[in-house]
C-alpha cells in the first residue's frame, strides 16, 4: 500500500471504522474488492442500467496480484464532496470529503515520513 498510495512511504494512511460507510447516504455500501487472475472483459450495453451496473462492478475489480490487500471499497459521488480545488501538478481537481472525526480508527505514517510531519499527526 505504501509505495502506491502514500507518497512512496513518506505519507500516511487513515483507517476508518467501517460503520462510517453504513450511516451516510453519500457512500455506496462498503464492499470487498474482487481479485481475478485475468482481466474481465466488459462490452458496452444498450441498456443504460445494465451498463451502469457493469461499470460499478469494474470499480470493485483488481488483479489477483493485489489480493493480499484484502481491500474494501466504497464509491462516493463527487457532487457530495467539498468545494473541489486545483493543484499545480495535475489537470484534474481534487475532491475532499468531510467525515466525523470519531470515525477515524488509526493514522499510520510511512517509514520515510519526515519527523516534522510525524509530529503534526502524532504518529
Amino acid at each position: 500500500m505504501w509505495s502506491h498510495y502514500a507518497d512512496k512511504h513518506r505519507g500516511f494512511v487513515i483507517g476508518f471504522e467501517a460503520t462510517i460507510f453504513q450511516i451516510d447516504q453519500q457512500y455506496t455500501e462498503l464492499r470487498e474488492v474482487n481479485y481475478f487472475k485475468t482481466r474481465p472483459i466488459y462490452s458496452i450495453k444498450e441498456d443504460k442500467e445494465e451498463s451502469l451496473q457493469q461499470s460499478i462492478e469494474f470499480l470493485f475489480t483488481k488483479s489477483l496480484h493485489w489480493g493480499y490487500e484484502k481491500e474494501l471499497r466504497s464509491i462516493v459521488r463527487l457532487q457530495h464532496s467539498n468545494e473541489p480545488f486545483s493543484v499545480s501538478n495535475s489537470d484534474y481537481p481534487r475532491h475532499l470529503f468531510d467525515f466525523p472525526v470519531e470515525s477515524v480508527k488509526e493514522v499510520v505514517g510511512g517509514w520515510k515520513m519526515p519527523a516534522s510531519e510525524r509530529e503534526k499527526f502524532g504518529v
